[in-house]
């Protein structure tokens, strides 16, 4: 009875973290996102270099969307594994819709929240726009 209990509770635990965990690091609403941030626009990941668990690259705007200026580089950088997990990476070339706002060490950090894909590109300029409207 006493082993059935413990591993009830050890369960209940497992389960409570894992709702707490992905609570944390699910994404926030994409209108939030956008009107948070400090620049939005479509860029080119490129200058991609790997060094260990970190990735640093450059994505080189495309089409400013919110506070970004037409072919200038902007810095990033992503964790691509923890202990060889594999948790986000981008290949070389990819174009998206850069959502940015927090920063290391003077480059902003990429995740897939950050870096949605060019087919929203309207959803987005319609939430900057709203975002614009509100703020007056």
């Amino acid at each position: 009875m006493i082993r059935n209990f413990a591993q009830k509770a050890l369960l209940s635990f497992f389960f409570v973290a894992q709702v707490a965990v992905a609570l944390r690091v699910a994404p926030l609403p994409l209108a939030h996102r956008v009107q948070q941030a400090e620049t939005v626009f479509v860029g080119k990941l490129v200058n991609k270099v790997v060094q260990g668990e970190w990735v640093q690259a450059e994505l080189l705007v495309e089409e400013p969307m919110k506070n970004a200026v037409l072919n200038r580089m902007v810095k990033v950088v992503w964790r691509s594994e923890i202990d060889g997990m594999p948790i986000y990476d981008v290949a070389e070339g990819v174009r998206g819709i850069a959502i940015l706002s927090d920063q290391l060490d003077g480059r902003y950090w990429l995740r897939a929240d950050k870096f949605e894909e060019v087919k929203r590109r309207n959803e987005i300029a319609a939430l900057i726009t709203a975002s614009k409207a509100t703020n007056r």
